[in-house]
């Protein structure tokens, strides 16, 4: 019997990259979002004894993806999961991916982990601890969870926007803005 070899899934990766490039031509694109750039829990049933490891093939895919937008006008995110295991359970090593992309997106959606604004803060500051080489912008919630779609108080959408910024996270991105029952100004609160 031939032993299979495990390596990084090239073929997969440069077609992947080729549609990002597909994109990335296209008028008007000023970003590029790596979402779900994970593995769904599992990373740690991929790691073999030759060094190839669920961590290692993530890195490996996004650091393609940055050589190959380099010199395209382009900014490069990746969404993280906003636990601290992740790179056990999702392969995301966040410090190698900051050396990667301009922005680091935790997925802090405190409603699906039944978190309120200091968990938030929390994990802000732990991701900014760790992106060392790129920008930490924080996926907040708009709506209670993904159970409960019902949309979150205008207070409580600026409460959790401030304890991000507060933890230190360059920026927040709202989601999933569909579920946004008002719009308001979050350049109005106060720092």
């Amino acid at each position: 019997m031939i032993p299979i070899k495990k390596d990084f899934n090239y073929d997969y990766f440069n077609a992947k990259i080729d549609q990002i490039n597909k994109f990335a031509e296209i008028p008007g694109i000023s970003g590029i979002q790596l979402d779900y750039i994970r593995y769904p829990g599992n990373a740690y049933e991929y790691n073999y004894p030759n060094g190839i490891t669920s961590t290692n093939a993530v890195s490996k895919f996004v650091s393609m993806v940055s050589d190959s937008l380099k010199n395209k006008d382009v900014t490069l995110s990746a969404t993280v999961m906003p636990e601290r295991e992740d790179e056990k359970y999702y392969g995301q090593d966040v410090r190698t991916l900051s050396q990667y992309v301009d922005v680091i997106i935790p997925m802090a959606y405190s409603g699906n982990y039944d978190q309120n604004s200091t968990w938030i803060k929390e994990t802000a500051s732990y991701f900014k601890s760790l992106a060392w080489w790129s920008k930490v912008t924080m996926g907040i919630q708009v709506y209670v969870s993904d159970d409960n779609e019902t949309s979150l108080s205008e207070s409580t959408i600026k409460e959790n926007y401030k304890a991000a910024i507060d933890g230190g996270a360059d920026g927040v991105a709202l989601f999933n803005w569909e579920l946004m029952k008002n719009w308001f100004n979050l350049n109005e609160i106060k720092q």
